[in-house]
């Protein structure tokens, strides 16, 4: 791979696992604890494509490849990736593990002069906005929340 250019690369950060946090008073609930998110520059791929190169593999599921010419980088497979968003932290000050969007696939490739590295998307918890819709519902007092079945 050539030189990579600058207008090509975009902003992204990453977060290295750190350890394990215990939850609360709970020393037997536990949830995996990050460092402090670290801003980058690479490539992005616009989204995996039907080729037939498969440099991870055939039962690699991924979405897209970052493609860096640094190879100090040291993503691993453990590694949080915000790609389009910036990172958000909790009030303790660490960083927040769910508002990561994307999660390495496979073990990054590295050659002589790039390294890629296959990257799946996490999906969102929509839990929140059910909850939301939810609370904003308003059923009149009395009324059978099934009688609008009776219209069928």
């Amino acid at each position: 791979m050539r030189k990579q250019l600058k207008r090509n690369k975009r902003k992204m950060y990453y977060a290295l696992y750190d350890k394990q946090m215990p939850v609360g008073d709970d020393v037997l609930e536990c949830k995996a604890g990050y460092k402090k998110p670290v801003a980058f520059r690479a490539s992005l791929s616009t989204g995996q494509s039907n080729a037939q190169e498969n440099p991870f593999g055939t039962s690699v599921d991924y979405d897209r490849i970052i493609c860096s010419t640094d190879m100090r980088l040291p993503i691993t497979e453990t590694t949080l990736l915000w790609i389009g968003k910036e990172p958000s932290y909790l009030d303790n000050g660490s960083v927040d593990p769910s508002s990561a969007n994307y999660k390495v696939a496979a073990h990054p490739l590295d050659g002589m002069q790039s390294l890629r590295i296959a990257v799946k998307l996490i999906a969102q918890s929509v839990v929140e906005d059910m909850e939301q819709e939810t609370e904003n519902t308003t059923e009149e007092p009395g009324q059978d929340p099934g009688s609008d079945l009776e219209d069928w």
